[in-house]
């Protein structure tokens, strides 16, 4: 009986060993890559920091735009349609620099002057979301804006 017990046991544990699933972390999702421009919104705020504009103000009507990440680099590739006929394609790269979630891209020729930050607001291994502010609200100022994109992963 301790003969067909013991094998049985041992057939038990190495079941239960093989079939328990392994919990591996997701990795950290990388800025590296293309993404292609899915929409566009605009977002209005008065001096208070109190959103103006209803909603988010989606702009359908964004230009083909995908944006390719390396490293240290970014390429901004739009075609805009001018009375559907294409435009070439632009192309643009510039370095840039990360810290938490803000990306700051310095624009060739001016050594000190940076577009103004992006901050990424999402970024998943699909998804990437960033705004840039346009306008700060100042004093007597009755409001400032905020310039977003939603990107998908290429």
């Amino acid at each position: 009986m301790t003969r067909i017990f013991s094998p049985l046991l041992l057939s038990l544990a190495l079941l239960t060993t093989a079939c328990s699933k392994d919990h591996h972390p997701e990795p950290e999702p990388t800025l590296e890559g293309q993404w292609e421009l899915q929409s566009t919104y605009l977002r209005i705020y008065g001096a208070d920091g109190k959103l103006l504009s209803p909603g988010s103000n989606v702009i359908q009507s964004a230009p083909k735009e995908t944006l390719r990440f390396t490293n240290s680099d970014v390429t901004f590739s739009t075609s805009l349609l001018a009375r559907e006929l294409p435009i070439p394609t632009q192309h643009s790269t510039h370095p840039y620099t990360r810290q938490d979630s803000t990306l700051g891209v310095t624009l060739p020729g001016f050594s000190s002057y940076l577009i103004s930050p992006l901050t990424i607001v999402e970024l998943t291994s699909t998804t990437l979301e960033v705004q840039q502010r346009l306008t700060q609200p100042q004093p007597g100022s009755p409001e400032g804006a905020v310039l977003g994109g939603r990107y998908t992963r290429l």
